[in-house]
């Protein structure tokens, strides 16, 4: 039997094919170690891009949000009434928060005060806490006191955006009760448009 095999190799025929198949399966072997190490470096290029997407996009609504608390601590200064000349002084605020498209103030969870009014008519007398669209993150921020981020979802003004809420409570006889809200609308999709 070993005879046989040994005779079967040492014809020419068998030695073409078996070095063929070899060659083949080795050739096959180097073929999909490149293709596996080609998908490999394309997906860990992949994450990184998605990686720096995900750090821009959480820098851009931090610095987006704290808009907000900027509107917090005028009020503070006016003693959580109407801030004179809100809109000379938001537009003075807007600058410095990239894709805030507006600041408004809602004692009561109604918007009284919006910045820039133009364009944005549509928002003033909004009842955050009665509009289908915003009472969950409304009451949400109400409710847990922290600066809470809504949407996406349609601008009464129109267009897509998030609103950065940060509830306001005053003390009274050692007892905190909500005033209201401020708010900063955001658009995001402008800062990607670019990229």
């Amino acid at each position: 039997m070993i005879h046989t095999i040994v005779q079967r190799l040492n014809q020419p025929k068998t030695v073409l094919v078996s070095v063929f198949m070899s060659t083949f399966v080795l050739l096959s072997l180097v073929v999909y170690r490149f293709h596996t190490f080609e998908l490999d470096t394309e997906r860990k290029q992949v994450e990184a891009i998605a990686t720096n997407y995900g750090y821009d996009i959480r820098s851009m609504l931090e610095r987006a949000l704290s808009s907000t608390y900027m509107l917090q601590a005028l009020l503070n200064e006016n003693n959580n009434t109407r801030i004179e000349n809100f809109e000379s002084v938001a537009n003075d605020i807007l600058p410095f928060y990239p894709g805030v498209i507006e600041l408004a103030i809602a004692p009561k969870g109604i918007i009284q005060q919006v910045a820039p009014l133009k364009g944005n008519e549509k928002a003033l007398g909004l009842n955050l806490f009665e509009t289908a669209s915003q009472q969950t993150e409304a009451l949400l921020a109400k409710e847990t006191g922290s600066l809470t981020l809504a949407g996406p979802f349609n601008l009464v003004q129109g267009g897509v955006g998030l609103a950065g809420r940060l509830p306001i409570f005053e003390t009274q006889d050692q007892k905190e009760t909500f005033w209201g809200g401020c708010r900063g609308d955001y658009s995001y999709l402008g800062d990607f448009r670019d990229r």
